[in-house]
């Protein structure tokens, strides 16, 4: 299995931490949970608990080392060591990003107060370090936090200045976040970090992951770079569209999604409309928006049957009736290979059929009847 690593070094205004980085427990709320702590004081006592309050009450302690703690669609969590681990406290603090709704995510946040982020069940920028129950953990109260890069994205790239975490109590259903009179309290010193945590399926160099300079579209997984916004959808003023990002495939090719990989791959291009072939594949007209009209290799897409036969279904979206390299069928809502409908092609003959375009615009799609469920 590939070990995710930082890119590059976490750089520390004040003290740095061990160089072994211990693999966080991921959880189950948002990445965190608080009664799944990493190891504590398990390096052979390097992580001694914290009796240094620097004259303000408060343990003294620096981060170190990030990894990625959690990722998924609508939140991301990384790990930074403790040095030392103050007691009755995980290992490791978590910067912690969560999409209750649309929002900026690269700027900068003030950490605490009356704001959603000053509560651990509200909070869209979080920063906490998981106690060892999982009704305690210590909460920012206070600091500053400066993203650079979008932590969606994989990448992290903060600065994080006057950080102190407080004692709470956290609600087991709610994840909220309670001070706990006369607690204790961690001043963290300050510190900057870095680093690309591409999924374990990347095979390229994690540097070129979602580097906002090239889509590199055979790298084993999706880069984020090849789903740069060039449309925008019906009905939203807020959108602006931009242009795609070159890709690193040859001259003539696109970077397409292939559904049997579950990723993207170069892909040839054809002209389905002037029924230029391919050198390899079916030529595929565009049903997907961008344009371009595509090259097929994957059998598992191609229904090789002709118009009104049935096409075996796999789940995947299926062209058929190919003549001479170019599809000239789609397979419907009923497995029937259909014929296409729309710019160039026939109007449907068969009494009660219509053109069930594949866009919101534009004319192309294939002849069907009604949609019946069941």
């Amino acid at each position: 299995m590939k070990r995710i690593a930082p890119l590059l070094l976490l750089t520390l205004f004040a003290g740095c931490g061990d160089d072994d980085t211990p693999t966080p427990d991921a959880g189950s709320d948002a990445g965190f949970d608080a009664g799944t702590p990493v190891d504590a004081g398990s390096d052979g006592g390097t992580d001694a608990a914290v009796n240094d309050d620097a004259g303000t009450g408060c343990a003294q302690v620096t981060a170190s080392m990030p990894s990625l703690a959690y990722a998924d669609d609508v939140s991301i969590a990384f790990a930074l060591r403790m040095t030392p681990v103050p007691a009755d406290a995980s290992t490791e603090m978590q910067l912690l990003f969560e999409r209750y709704f649309p929002g900026e995510d690269v700027g900068t946040f003030e950490l605490g107060g009356e704001d959603a982020d000053g509560n651990f069940g509200t909070c869209a920028h979080c920063v906490v370090l998981p106690g060892l129950t999982r009704e305690r953990a210590f909460f920012a109260d206070r600091g500053t936090l400066v993203t650079r890069a979008d932590p969606y994205s994989r990448r992290l790239d903060v600065a994080v200045t006057n950080l102190r975490l407080i004692e709470v109590e956290v609600n087991g259903e709610t994840r909220a976040s309670t001070p706990i009179e006369d607690g204790r309290c961690i001043e963290i010193a300050d510190f900057e970090a870095q680093g690309v945590f591409p999924p374990e399926a990347w095979v390229c160099d994690d540097a070129l992951y979602g580097d906002g300079e090239t889509c590199h579209c055979e790298c084993g997984d999706f880069d984020p770079d090849c789903a740069v916004n060039t449309e925008c959808p019906p009905f939203d003023p807020t959108c602006e569209p931009s242009e795609p990002l070159p890709t690193d495939c040859n001259s003539g090719d696109v970077c397409a999604f292939d559904p049997i990989l579950s990723t993207t791959r170069c892909t040839a291009t054809c002209d389905h409309g002037a029924r230029t072939a391919c050198e390899t594949g079916v030529c595929v007209f565009d049903f997907v928006g961008d344009g371009v009209d595509t090259c097929w290799v994957e059998e598992e897409r191609i229904a090789r049957v002709t118009l009104g036969e049935t096409c075996t279904s796999t789940g995947i979206q299926k062209v058929c009736h190919v003549v001479d390299g170019i599809a000239r069928g789609f397979c419907g809502y009923d497995d029937v290979c259909r014929p296409l409908c729309g710019e160039g092609e026939s109007a449907c003959s068969v009494e009660g059929e219509s053109c069930m375009t594949f866009l919101f615009e534009g004319d192309l799609g294939f002849c069907s009847g009604p949609v019946v469920d069941g």
